[in-house]
């Protein structure tokens, strides 16, 4: 033992006498610092995981690298890499979830720095889609929204079939809540549709197959209803009701019927305009369409009716009057009557008072229309007058349940009537028929001579209400200045003549 020490001292002094490095250099016990900058590389990949960080720093430099999946250093396995700084490793065969990537440095002598750790998540899960709705919808777009069970994408495939073939731009932004706006779409068509989201990791979830329709346009005109018939003349009429739906006055609304025969041929074709000239916003007018050469008529087996035309207007009809009363009876001939009678409720005179009445079914059709125009030709402010509208077919007649009055037009005059008359006698009776009979004498107490001049008489049941009304020219109907003439007014329908209480009587020329 005594020699061996010996030697070991020899060698010691001779090295120190020497000089020499390998005797001089100690064991390194100093351990390589921590790993830093460690990240990975390919987040949610689930088939690879890839990291990547900074060199080590060790004293006598950086031999190779360890590295290790859940439990490195705490009985795992450290798998040995080079002196690299990047590390790639197959995951297929981990389970979905977190887990935990270590690596540490080893230096030249061996010595083991400290770990440095990073989470990384193998994800494979797909969001699941949940409350998906359909709002907003219109002629040409909608609104879908949805939630997911984690933060994703948003996008929605949309077709007029379960195979789509259109998706809405990709909303990159991972979200819960939903929103996609489909644009550009066709009126009146059902569309299929599906959400689709997609994580940070690109697993897809996808909703069930929905539908959903746009809405059809309503149309600044829309025809409400229409029918048909042939009159005894062997005229056929097309009869029907239009509304304007738009926020502007329309005029010249024009309706255009197409015939065909049995065999789907055109055989003819006619138009016309609505009775209302000038119709407001979400005002109504019936129309009436005729086609008259019999040969034609004779074909007809079906037709169709469509709004042709319309302007829109700044004008303002003058409809300044209110319709005080109204009574209506078929008579003996089935001929139907509507009576009644307006006041011009605005500040300025008015001519050509024009009343249309539309006639319904009982399913609210149009069957019939007509018009006529007040008794009194100038309706001065505030004064009133009475009218009578007639449906002479008697087909139209037995298929009306009820029916409409309306004021379609009138135009303001500055022009003042000439009404320098005076009732100077008066009468009525009933003759053996049923007849209300009204009998007097007119004169003539202006400066001027007056032709056409017409009595006329509204007449009121108990209630006040009108019944009846007709006229009648006085004879001679043309009066010289002083003149005076006697005239005559008949009411014949004996049901309306037994309501009569009382009546007035106008006259103008």
């Amino acid at each position: 033992m005594n020699r061996v020490v010996s030697a070991a001292v020899l060698l010691l002094c001779l090295c120190l006498l020497c000089g020499s490095v390998a005797c001089s250099s100690a064991k390194d016990t100093t351990a390589p610092g921590q790993v830093t900058g460690l990240v990975e590389t390919t987040p949610c990949n689930s088939a690879t995981a890839s990291f990547e960080w900074e060199a080590a720093s060790a004293d006598s430099g950086v031999d190779h690298y360890l590295v290790a999946v859940d439990g490195g250093g705490v009985g795992g396995v450290w798998e040995v890499l080079g002196n690299v700084t990047t590390y790639t490793r197959d995951i297929t065969a981990y389970s979905p979830g977190s887990h935990t990537f270590a690596v540490k440095a080893v230096d030249e002598a061996g010595n083991e720095g400290s770990e440095a750790s990073v989470t990384f998540t193998i994800d494979s899960s797909t969001p699941v889609i949940g409350g998906v709705t359909v709002s907003g919808i219109t002629d040409s777009s909608a609104t879908v929204t949805w939630t997911t069970t984690e933060t994703s994408t948003s996008q929605v495939e949309y077709g007029v079939t379960s195979t789509y073939g259109s998706s809405s731009v990709l909303e990159s932004s991972l979200v819960t809540n939903h929103t996609v706006n489909l644009t550009g779409l066709v009126s009146g068509t059902t569309y299929h549709y599906r959400a689709k989201s997609r994580d940070a990791c690109t697993n897809e979830g996808t909703s069930a197959d929905g539908t959903f329709s746009t809405v059809q346009p309503t149309p600044a005109i829309a025809v409400l209803s229409h029918s048909s018939f042939l009159s005894s003349s062997g005229t056929f009429h097309v009869v029907g009701e239009v509304k304007n739906n738009s926020s502007k006055n329309r005029s010249y609304v024009k309706l255009t019927a197409t015939f065909y025969n049995s065999d789907n041929t055109v055989v003819g074709t006619d138009f016309a305009y609505t009775e209302v000239d000038i119709l407001l916003p979400n005002e109504k007018s019936p129309f009436e369409i005729l086609e008259i050469d019999e040969a034609i008529s004779a074909q007809i087996d079906h037709y169709s009716v469509v709004v042709s035309d319309s302007n829109v207007t700044t004008d303002e009809p003058y409809r300044s009057f209110a319709i005080l009363s109204k009574d209506s009876y078929t008579d003996s001939t089935g001929t139907f009557h509507a009576i009644g009678e307006l006041q011009n409720t605005g500040s300025q005179a008015a001519d050509y008072v024009k009343v249309v009445v539309t006639l319904y079914d009982s399913a609210g059709k149009v069957v019939g229309t007509d018009f006529t125009y007040t008794e009194i030709d100038t309706v001065l402010a505030g004064q009133k007058s009475p009218f009578e509208v007639l449906e002479l077919d008697n087909s139209v007649v037995s298929k009306m349940h009820d029916y409409e009055l309306a004021i379609a037009d009138a135009n303001v005059t500055t022009t003042a009537p000439y009404r320098a008359f005076t009732i100077l006698s008066q009468s009525h009776s009933v003759d053996i028929t049923g007849s209300y009979h009204v009998v007097g004498e007119v004169r003539n107490t202006g400066t001027q001579s007056a032709t056409y001049v017409k009595v006329v008489a509204t007449f009121y049941d108990s209630a006040g209400d009108v019944v009846a009304t007709d006229f009648g020219y006085t004879d001679p109907s043309t009066l010289a200045a002083g003149q005076t003439a006697p005239f005559e007014i008949i009411v014949l329908s004996q049901t309306q003549s037994a309501k009569i209480s009382t009546y007035e009587l106008q006259v103008q020329s």
